[in-house]
């Protein structure tokens, strides 16, 4: 039991570093999308500005969804309960 403790330790941890990394292009991609958006609809600084914060907005509130479902964590105590809302929660 207790390898297959720290087989999904293992995973869970390998896991976030997939999010931490999906975060951080998800964001690149965000700024990727900004510039070209600029450039194409050739803006002033003024609109360049507020096109910013709406998309920073929009992002915000995605975030907030998605966070609404959180990884519950193991207590120790009855670790196939615990494993079923894992395999839910990915």
């Amino acid at each position: 039991m207790e390898s297959k403790v720290a087989s999904l330790k293992s995973e869970v941890a390998s896991l976030r570093n997939v999010l931490v990394t999906m975060q951080s292009k998800v964001k690149e991609n965000q700024a990727k999308l900004l510039t070209l958006l600029e450039e194409r609809l050739s803006l002033n600084e003024g609109e360049k500005s507020v096109m910013k914060t709406s998309a920073n907005v929009i992002v915000d509130e995605f975030h907030q969804e998605v966070k609404k479902v959180e990884l519950p964590l193991f207590s120790g105590e009855d670790p196939e309960g615990w494993i079923a809302r894992a395999e839910i929660y990915f």
